[in-house]
């Protein structure tokens, strides 16, 4: 293994749990960003709806990272530096914006593209990853 694999490997962990623990962080903080989202005679429905929503993206959130991390501990990903860099630079850029979207208590809806680009892209980055290294094993 070169010295590339020996830095990204672990790179790749610290940025994924620090875009985990930012995700859990927004779980116990979002009233704000809901304050920020709703107009100012919000019904109760309206409330939920927004709830459900941050709720909706940081579980979304979770699983996705837990799948990359559980991969990661599996190996399968590990000799794809390019990716693995890929993946660390938006997973860092994602910690970045999650915790700007929190700090300056942006309206709820942002955090869906926030979510696409920093979660759901490496997320699909790495299925690709998986499904073709087990397809070229199994072939």
């Amino acid at each position: 293994m070169g010295v590339a694999s020996e830095t990204i490997a672990p790179a790749k962990f610290i940025s994924c749990i620090s875009h985990v623990i930012m995700m859990i962080t927004l779980f116990w903080t979002y009233e704000q960003n809901l304050k920020t989202g709703l107009p100012s005679g919000y019904s109760s429905d309206e409330e939920l709806r927004a709830k459900a929503s941050i709720f909706a993206c940081v579980v979304l959130s979770l699983c996705m990272e837990i799948f990359e991390i559980f991969v990661l501990f599996m190996g399968y990903s590990l000799l794809f530096d390019n990716m693995n860099l890929v993946q660390i630079i938006f997973h860092l850029f994602g910690t970045v914006i999650t915790s700007w979207f929190i700090l300056d208590d942006w309206d709820y809806t942002g955090i869906w593209a926030i979510w696409f680009f920093t979660i759901f892209f490496p997320f699909m980055l790495e299925v690709m990853t998986v499904s073709s290294t087990k397809a070229y094993y199994n072939s």
